[in-house]
């Protein structure tokens, strides 16, 4: 069963962000978590950006998953920005589809009007993702990411505007498969405001901005495209934005010509073992002789 919740601008019966649309048998605690993520507190640039975040919400003892698209409207009267969001809600994951495919069934439906996602027959209907032209970024990559997935390592990544951030996670996820649930995943929303562990926005987008600006390690492949490594992500080309260029520590090639230092040691150590030996039993022998 997936619910359907929507949270937006309510000018009745009290003026403000409210649930417009909220199942029955949610835990309050739910609710309560899931407000903070409802869009109307990220800044963000004028233009319109859709938002997207799979994520687990841990409430009433029961770990939720949540898939949630936060979308602009227009300004409110006195200027501040307005968002609108719809939040999918799963007790447990879906066993025929993946996250952002289902995200991307929702998308076609408006928030605050069309038919409500309700039933376990969706993933039927759900659009094959289609095929993506990966030469901006330099090759593939969705195998890359999806082993970096597997392993249960970070990624901040960001990708070319060619195409929207969902599109690029939709051809991801296919190769990352049922493990894709298991990651708390942010689609063009901004990092610092997340907790996500795995963020992916396009060029253009506020988050790309802000993931520049982190001073944290980000695969920017928009600015610099790559050939994807051909095992994980861990050898891909990492770019760390305004670190001065005497703090980046280089790698050091090891060459043979010597042995180990730890060997070295070891063997300096076993002479001065022999070497006191035998003093000792020379020792022992004149001492013999003299008495």
């Amino acid at each position: 069963m997936i619910r359907t919740a929507e949270h937006t601008w309510q000018t009745t019966p009290t003026e403000g962000f409210d649930w417009s649309v909220l199942p029955e048998g949610l835990p309050k605690a739910l609710l309560h978590a899931l407000e903070p993520h409802s869009g109307q507190q990220f800044a963000g640039a004028p233009e319109s950006v859709t938002e997207w975040s799979m994520r687990i919400v841990q409430a009433a003892g029961v770990h939720w998953q949540i898939l949630s698209r936060v979308e602009s409207k227009p300004a409110m009267r006195d200027g501040r920005a307005n968002r609108a969001t719809r939040h999918l809600i799963l007790e447990q994951p879906s066993r025929d589809c993946l996250p952002g495919a289902l995200l991307h069934e929702d998308a076609q439906r408006p928030i605050g009007g069309g038919d409500q996602l309700g039933h376990d027959s969706m993933s039927q209907s759900v659009d094959q993702p289609a095929e993506i032209d990966w030469t901006p970024c330099g090759g593939d990559w969705s195998e890359a990411f999806a082993n970096r997935i597997h392993a249960g390592d970070p990624i901040r990544a960001i990708l070319p505007s060619t195409i929207c951030a969902l599109t690029w996670w939709r051809a991801i996820e296919t190769q990352a498969g049922p493990r894709a649930w298991n990651r708390n995943v942010l689609l063009e929303r901004l990092p610092d405001e997340s907790g996500a562990d795995v963020v992916i926005a396009v060029d253009g987008t506020p988050c790309a901005a802000a993931l520049r600006s982190s001073g944290r390690s980000i695969l920017d492949l928009a600015a610099s495209p790559a050939s994807p490594p051909t095992d994980t992500l861990e050898a891909a080309p990492q770019h760390t934005p305004d670190m001065p260029e005497a703090t980046v520590m280089t790698a050091v090639e090891l060459k043979p010509g010597g042995p180990p230092v730890g060997l070295a040691a070891l063997t300096i150590l076993a002479l001065v073992l022999v070497g006191g030996a035998v003093a000792v039993l020379v020792w022992a022998m004149n001492t013999g002789v003299q008495s």
